[in-house]
């Protein structure tokens, strides 16, 4: 799939809809899959991902301002995920963080290229080895490796430190590494 690139920003800015659609399908998938790991339910990530694309719409004549629209997206997908999370649980913003126990991230199985590289029992245990890591670390394990986030806008959308995030990312690796091996 091709990039999105600065034209298609201003195309998108002047209110150029085809540009639009093409900024959707690019992103579309990527933040579906981010939201369902949070909420956990098809219809309400589709809900959400359509929220976050009206947001951008809404935003269109400043998206040339936005330095990194990934990690732009996923944060506004994050907090829209949250926030149906507090709704559902009637739990207070300040009380349903990442460090919550009601907060599960679902590392979502996800087709890549590597998956006719690699058998479906070697797919299988890998999910099984992300599936036992800490809640918080497949998130950021997701972000960083999926999403390819860098590690100080992770930081800054779970509002956590750029050491934490490195913390998670080397133990999840090291977890990995470790329950692989053993497989």
């Amino acid at each position: 799939m091709q990039d999105i690139e600065e034209t298609d920003i201003y195309h998108i800015s002047q209110g150029n809809e085809i540009a639009f659609s093409h900024f959707i399908d690019y992103y579309s998938s990527r933040l579906y899959y981010h939201v369902y790991g949070m909420v956990r339910r098809k219809e309400v990530a589709e809900e959400i991902v359509s929220d976050v694309f009206v947001i951008v719409w809404n935003k269109r004549k400043t998206l040339h301002k936005i330095k990194n629209m990934t990690s732009w997206l996923n944060t506004l997908a994050y907090h829209k995920s949250l926030d149906y999370l507090r709704a559902k649980s009637h739990i207070h913003r300040e009380m349903l963080l990442i460090d919550n126990d009601d907060f599960k991230f679902q590392f979502p199985i996800i087709q890549s290229p590597i998956d006719n590289i690699i058998s479906q029992e070697e797919c299988n245990e890998l999910q099984r080895a992300i599936d036992m890591l800490p809640s918080k670390c497949r998130h950021v394990l997701f972000l960083a490796k999926i999403e390819e986030m860098s590690y100080a806008d992770i930081a800054r959308m779970l509002n956590i430190s750029v050491s934490t995030v490195n913390y998670h990312i080397v133990f999840a690796l090291n977890a990995l590494n470790k329950k692989l091996k053993r497989a």
